[in-house]
């Protein structure tokens, strides 16, 4: 059982058939995926800092899940670059996902046919950052043209100034054979 289907319990059977395809089980999926920044140029190194990909536009996309040890790896290679992440279920039922040195924790929301990933919190490393400091974060899931979806925004708090934007899809009709090379040998 992957952390989604766990995390996600009986909503799981409300999500798009792509959606639950590609979070019912592991494999590896191709699809496209564009990923902006604002135009300051220590907004991109930020984000390469924190795990993200760097900015590219319509570019292939692999994404790969695995589990080890009662947790998700995600690997997503944007071009040529990989965006790992690893997910587990906590304690009080969020969603937990480090990235980098940043963790944050989620609700779901299932809205329509969509399901909304809501942020609980943030934390740097172990520092929480308190909720009037925390980025703000819309993630979402969905299907479109029996497509798996996502569109994941991220603004500055305060502010409310959009700092990175990702969004593209998967095509979870059938798992890619491969894995994907560890970086020590790609």
């Amino acid at each position: 059982m992957t952390v989604y289907s766990k995390w996600l319990g009986d909503q799981f059977d409300d999500l798009p058939d792509a959606c639950q395809d590609l979070h019912a089980g592991y494999g590896r999926f191709a699809g496209r995926i564009t990923v902006s920044y604002v135009p300051l140029p220590f907004v991109a190194k930020l984000g390469r800092l924190f795990g993200f990909a760097p900015a590219a536009d319509d570019v292939a996309l692999v994404f790969e899940a695995r589990q080890e040890a009662g947790r998700d790896y995600w690997r997503r290679m944007v071009g040529d670059t990989p965006m790992e992440s690893e997910l587990w279920v906590t304690t009080d039922g969020l969603l937990a996902e480090k990235l980098g040195p940043v963790t944050v924790t989620m609700r779901p929301i299932l809205q329509g046919r969509q399901l909304i990933l809501r942020v609980a919190d943030f934390h740097f490393g172990r520092l929480a950052i308190p909720g009037w400091l925390q980025p703000e974060i819309e993630a979402t899931e969905f299907a479109e043209a029996g497509r798996y979806r996502f569109e994941v925004t991220i603004r500055l708090p305060i502010f409310g100034t959009q700092i990175v934007h990702y969004s593209g899809w998967l095509d979870t009709f059938e798992a890619l054979p491969d894995t994907i090379p560890d970086r020590e040998t790609a």
